[in-house]
């Protein structure tokens, strides 16, 4: 039997109303493919990286990436500067991302907390589910544990989308949420009660915006996310045994990483047909 994710959960949710590529989830979940971060995300990963010194899980530091170098003028060269041991600025986003990085660190300082893990893998295998902690932390002084999410978005103030950070629509947001539902049902088994969990928030825009986000969890949703759980458990096994079904566009084709092998790939789009 899989161990449930919350990525997984939300995979499989796509899938199950066509949003995502039975392939691509196969691909990742059950052959263990790893899949090329976009560049938001390979943002994200650097961000956590310089923050809190958690790997990726492909265990690789992530490298920023560098615009062109200047050209050295003549006296610079003759000085002894090479040009090849020039780096070239960082772009914009990054730049910005390290005066996020110590607004993280200021917070830590304010909030008087102590990081006591990162990365850390929770696994409950009574209800065959896990995750993976980005920061495990408590309050200096204190013995109780709890969990901050640390995201890099450029959707704070966002009201519609599903990943939008907006304070009144997020009650609303289960993509968000259920990642903090999730992981208190983890730190329970691991820990005996529910850690209090915080989504930290930064803004790719500006330097200026981020959130502390408290999620207080309803006791009724406990039990709700593992009878969706046991439900996307099933569906899972269903789709193991009659086999996934390829959904390809040429979007979600030309982003994907195992596009050279897969007898689905489409670089057209397909013949659709509404009634009207």
């Amino acid at each position: 039997m899989v161990m449930m994710t919350q990525s997984l959960f939300k995979s499989l949710a796509d899938y199950k109303v066509k949003a995502e590529c039975g392939l691509k989830v196969k691909a990742s979940y059950v052959d263990g493919i790893e899949f090329e971060p976009t560049a938001s995300m390979y943002l994200g990963q650097w961000f956590e990286y310089e923050a809190t010194g958690q790997l990726p899980r492909n265990k690789e530091v992530p490298l920023p990436p560098r615009l062109k170098p200047k050209k050295l003028t003549k006296k610079e060269l003759e000085s002894g500067m090479k040009q090849e041991d020039v780096l070239g600025e960082l772009p914009k986003a990054y730049r910005q991302m390290k005066e996020q990085i110590q607004a993280f660190k200021d917070m830590l300082e304010l909030y008087n907390i102590e990081i006591v893990e990162t990365g850390k893998r929770l696994i409950c295998d009574k209800l065959k589910i896990q995750g993976d902690i980005d920061i495990v932390a408590r309050y200096k002084g204190e013995d109780k544990i709890f969990f901050i999410d640390i995201k890099s978005s450029g959707l704070l103030e966002d009201k519609w989308s599903d990943y939008g950070w907006h304070n009144d629509s997020l009650e609303y947001k289960d993509r968000l949420m259920v990642q903090a539902v999730h992981y208190k049902i983890l730190g329970q088994a691991k820990y005996g009660y529910y850690p209090d969990f915080h989504f930290w928030v930064f803004s790719t825009k500006n330097t200026l915006e981020r959130k502390n986000i408290k999620v207080i969890v309803d006791e009724d949703r406990y039990s709700q996310h593992l009878l969706y759980i046991n439900k996307a458990k099933e569906y899972f096994k269903e789709q193991q045994e009659n086999g996934w079904i390829a959904r390809p566009t040429p979007k979600r084709c030309g982003n994907c990483i195992i596009k050279d092998s897969c007898p689905e790939f489409v670089t057209l789009p397909k013949e659709q047909i509404v009634y009207y």
